[in-house]
């Protein structure tokens, strides 16, 4: 007969979980077979857990062979990153598992595929930039996973009260505050990297004093200086005879006012501190308008970015082909194509005549 008994570093608090399943994604090549096959387990696992396949909940992707370069973009910013932000939002991701996940992504965006090589066309940290400094505005993993633990650890600074932190807070750090623990030899790889932020998230936490009730002296950054705890040696802060975890206000010298006290982290600001930057560009706001076709606004931000397969950049590669443009005999260039071909002029003429400009297409 089996007996239920809790893990022993879960025994106290009586913890059974601290994460739910809820939905799921499954991905699979769109054949017959496979489709049969999902459906046989689904309702093998619906068999045994009672939990029936809802088939008006379920909806289907297309292919990335039968999306565009924008098409597949948006599956990417709205979908794959989607579970990014997720996962990285609940418990850290390893490097490497990182790293893999950003080459399907690459090979998925440029090359249509899965897995295997893929040809990039423009620098993937181009990618990472926002939509108005000239990106695409995907998020890099990496750096999005320093601002999820660095949120984690917020959360156990706060006590926020879920039952993830409430372990935390009995299991390991063991009334020590998170600000002060030092790390052992034996701490779990999570737990290392999320004390690992630590500096990072002191930069950016928003301190508004008032009466200090909620405030710790020690090691919230309360003062012009930063936390007290970083600019006092041993020796000093034993002299002051302050326990670690006593509050501003416990102070003998407690600080006027009676604002109601906040400490907060704004993670916009963590993530404004990792991300990639660049200068703003003139043009993202118009490309990407809502009003656009997402295929040619693509076609368009590959023309900013220099990085069409025009005939002079084949010729650069090494590639036999005939460098005049088909259409007026010119040297094609990316300027050329889109502005100084006698047919890519008239086009530009006829447009600019119906706006009721009677200018240049490129001034």
């Amino acid at each position: 007969m089996l007996v239920f008994s809790f893990h022993h570093l879960s025994q106290a608090e009586q913890i059974t979980h601290t994460r739910f399943a809820d939905d799921m994604v499954i991905v699979v090549s769109p054949t017959q077979r496979n489709i049969k096959i999902v459906q046989y387990y689904l309702e093998v696992f619906g068999e045994i857990t009672r939990l029936k396949l809802n088939c008006v909940k379920v909806k289907f992707t297309l292919g990335a062979r039968q999306l565009s370069f924008g098409g597949r973009a948006q599956l990417v910013r709205s979908s794959i990153f989607g579970l990014q932000n997720f996962w990285c939002a609940n418990i850290p991701i390893p490097k490497y598992v990182i790293h893999e996940v950003e080459q399907r992504i690459r090979t998925f965006l440029w090359d249509g595929k899965d897995k295997g090589p893929y040809h990039s066309k423009v620098a993937w940290k181009t990618l990472f930039l926002p939509l108005k400094e000239g990106g695409l505005g995907f998020k890099c993993m990496l750096s999005w996973s320093r601002v999820c633990l660095g949120k984690l650890l917020w959360n156990i600074a706060s006590m926020k009260q879920t039952l993830w932190v409430q372990w935390v807070q009995n299991v390991r750090l063991k009334g020590v505050s998170v600000w002060a623990y030092k790390r052992r030899g034996r701490d779990p790889w999570y737990w290392c990297k999320i004390l690992k932020v630590r500096p990072l998230v002191r930069q950016k936490l928003q301190v508004s004093v008032g009466n200090g009730d909620n405030v710790l002296f020690w090691y919230d950054p309360w003062c012009a200086l930063g936390p007290v705890w970083d600019y006092l040696d041993e020796t000093e802060r034993a002299s002051l005879q302050i326990p670690l975890g006593a509050k501003l206000s416990e102070v003998e010298w407690i600080m006027p006012g009676a604002r109601r006290q906040t400490v907060r982290l704004v993670q916009s600001h963590l993530w404004g501190e990792v991300r990639c930057r660049s200068a703003t560009v003139s043009w993202g706001k118009w490309l990407w308008s809502c009003y656009g076709i997402p295929k040619f606004a693509f076609i368009v931000w590959f023309l900013l970015q220099n990085r069409l397969r025009t005939k002079d950049r084949l010729c650069r590669w090494g590639m036999e082909v005939d460098p005049h443009c088909v259409l007026c005999g010119g040297f094609e260039t990316h300027d050329h194509l889109f502005f100084e071909c006698s047919y890519a002029a008239e086009v530009w003429r006829v447009i600019l005549q119906r706006l009721g400009e009677y200018r240049g297409a490129k001034s």
